[in-house]
């Protein structure tokens, strides 16, 4: 069931948004921890840093609900690394963003990442980078998923087919399902002058401005928590939704050409 988790953070009169990320709690540290170590033992001294990012240093995290985001900073390019599985915790999904040095400090391909870790992320181990970032600004790099709309709604089907089981099959639901609540978000965002990554603030903001979609957004938000594996409840969602999506984009693509900027609080 969706509970109202998180907030919607309004931007300064310089367009500046807090900076959320602190220690993660139990049992957050403990597995951040154990993947450090980890990683440490097959990286050495390439091994630079690494940071936790999303709901864990939100203080926003569900178990048995939300991931473990790692992001991995090495001197030198690492293309693949393999991730232990936390032993009490082995359905534990982790994800894990690889950058060096110059890609997360420098990259423009990166933007998005930096912005994210300074917004919330939170160094566990090594040099910390997260505090080395500017602070966040509501401005075109807050962007992670409305202008991919096209890619990933031709890519989850696809994905869904090829999954192996059930489980995978509801991990995908949850996936294109995040990316569906928090595009409608993103493309009023700057209207609105607030940024969030948490599903609930980001539905609710969303259907303030699709008050016609209001059923359908907060119905694919309950999916990113509760997904389901039926294809056809999936697809009808998404069918409900995707001329939203698709406006949302080229709103998106107007937006850049016209060099909007978000509304900002008076101080």
């Amino acid at each position: 069931m969706l509970r109202a988790i998180g907030q919607a953070h309004r931007v300064d009169a310089r367009g500046v948004l807090p900076r959320l990320g602190i220690a993660p709690a139990p049992p957050w540290d403990g597995y951040a921890g154990q993947v450090s170590e980890a990683l440490h033992k097959a990286l050495g001294p390439n091994l630079l840093s690494v940071a936790l990012r999303g709901s864990t240093v939100r203080a926003t995290a569900v178990i048995g609900v939300s991931d473990l985001d790692l992001v991995v900073v090495t001197q030198s390019k690492v293309m693949e690394i393999a991730v232990p599985q936390i032993i009490a915790n082995p359905d534990l999904e982790i994800e894990t963003a690889l950058a060096t040095e110059d890609e997360l400090l420098s990259d423009a391909r990166f933007a998005w990442l930096r912005h994210n870790l300074a917004f919330c992320g939170y160094t566990v181990w090594g040099h910390d980078y997260v505090g080395d970032l500017p602070d966040p600004k509501l401005d075109t790099s807050a962007f992670a998923h409305v202008k991919g709309v096209d890619t990933w709604l031709a890519q989850w089907s696809a994905m869904y087919t090829e999954a192996p089981d059930d489980k995978e099959r509801r991990a995908i639901c949850a996936w294109v399902m995040k990316r569906v609540v928090r595009t409608l978000f993103e493309s009023v965002m700057f209207e609105e002058g607030v940024y969030t990554r948490d599903i609930h603030p980001c539905a609710d903001v969303a259907a303030r401005y699709y008050p016609n979609l209001r059923a359908e957004i907060f119905a694919a938000a309950e999916l990113v928590i509760s997904p389901t594996k039926s294809l056809a409840e999936i697809e009808d969602l998404i069918a409900s939704l995707t001329p939203a999506l698709i406006a949302a984009k080229n709103a998106y693509l107007k937006m850049l050409d016209a060099g909007i900027t978000p509304k900002v609080v008076q101080v």
